[in-house]
């Protein structure tokens, strides 16, 4: 349960989570789902079953997220807040890297769009393996949550069970048995040279289906990436989050996923750390 609220935070708190720790929101143009996620009926459908387009995609999704050893890309996060009609977006780089015993990744922001106001203020997301850090040049803030405990079995990139499940290097089998997934033909608005996905949560997939009505993947054709996600969530929130210029493998060091906290009295830093391991196994996730 504590991790639990320490994950909330952290992702309430980091909207980018939204696509890095939750995949992302749907676009205004989409149609929602013509029935909530809740009342759908329940679908059995595997990989066998999904349609050809759709086991292509996912498995070439698969198998390209199995050969990253690193990414670098940058990054544009764009929330629309449909109850306040609210708009922000935030345009920066992202930095991930497969490491022992848990993956890492670093997000860093140096713009932030409020409706027509540009802010020139830099904040920073990384995850050590360990520690979730957010810096945060407006408020002068540094918080460091702790995700997972030194030596524990936890993976949190994996969809439904981490805060940070990523668009890519998840298991086909896993996305089916969250979604139900169609292929959509392309559109003039699309990526260039992608292929589209709508995922529906399905009613069994309670975590999924409690956070949104639909996603939508964009995959690019050749680097077999995605390259856009968009998420329409539960909370009225449109969420969307687009990657370019990709590069994947190009040795990033272990050394680059830091963040330096100012020696400067005027800056605050709080730790969150997780409870002591219960020897008896209560719920904690």
């Amino acid at each position: 349960m504590f991790r639990r609220i320490l994950l909330s935070s952290a992702i309430g708190m980091f909207g980018t989570s939204a696509v890095l720790a939750q995949p992302a929101t749907a676009p205004a143009s989409q149609p929602a789902a013509s029935q909530p996620a809740a009342t759908r009926p329940a679908s059995t459908q595997s990989a066998g079953q999904a349609e050809p387009k759709v086991h292509t995609i996912l498995q070439q999704l698969e198998l390209r997220g199995d050969s990253i050893k690193d990414l670098k890309a940058k990054i544009e996060w764009q929330i629309l807040d449909r109850v306040i009609d609210d708009k922000q977006a935030k345009f920066g780089d992202l930095s991930f890297k497969r490491d022992k015993p848990h993956d890492k990744f670093l997000v860093k922001f140096g713009r932030t769009v409020v409706e027509d106001q540009v802010i020139d203020k830099p904040e920073e997301h990384l995850f050590d393996g360990r520690w979730y850090i957010e810096k945060r040049e407006a408020t002068k803030s540094v918080i460091k949550r702790e995700i997972v405990r030194p030596g524990e079995e936890f993976d949190p990139f994996k969809l439904g069970q981490g805060p940070f499940p990523l668009p890519f290097g998840q298991k086909e089998s896993e996305i089916l048995n969250k979604f139900q997934v169609s292929y959509v033909e392309p559109a003039k608005d699309d990526p260039a040279n992608s292929a589209h996905l709508k995922l529906l949560p399905k009613p069994g997939a309670q975590d999924m289906a409690d956070k949104y009505n639909e996603l939508h993947f964009f995959v690019d054709k050749k680097l077999d990436l995605p390259v856009k996600v968009v998420a329409d969530q539960k909370d009225d929130k449109l969420v969307t989050v687009t990657f370019s210029d990709i590069q994947v493998n190009t040795g990033l060091p272990g050394s680059a996923f830091t963040i330096q906290v100012p020696d400067d009295p005027t800056w605050s830093v709080s730790v969150e750390s997780l409870p002591p391991e219960n020897p008896q196994g209560a719920d904690e996730d």
